[in-house]
């Protein structure tokens, strides 16, 4: 039986979608930031799945927003620097930091 539209999964597509877009360091650091060690180590089998994240937690533990079709188009608010960072090469594109190959 499909539980949210994916077969043998709490999850939805696109919460797969974001984890599947996620490195296993962010989840481990989220995991960590979950539970304690003593619970990770008496329960390490639990951990070998995705079945265990709880969605709305990661996307907060992330600052992922939540999806929704009002977040479908490109959003038109200028980007506002940090008020603690105000250094001017923060906000230089990525393609400034990349060198050629």
């Amino acid at each position: 039986m499909a539980i949210n539209g994916v077969e043998g999964s709490k999850h939805t597509a696109a919460d797969l979608e974001l984890l599947d877009s996620l490195s296993a360091r962010q989840l481990m650091d989220f995991r960590n930031h979950m539970y304690n060690p003593g619970y990770i180590a008496a329960n390490a089998g639990m951990f070998l799945d995705h079945e265990w994240i709880d969605i709305r937690s990661l996307r907060q533990h992330l600052a992922v927003p939540v999806p929704c079709a009002s977040l479908d188009a490109p959003s038109t608010r200028p980007i506002v620097p940090d008020p603690v960072s105000r250094s001017h090469h923060f906000f230089r594109p990525i393609s400034n930091h990349i060198r050629s190959l």
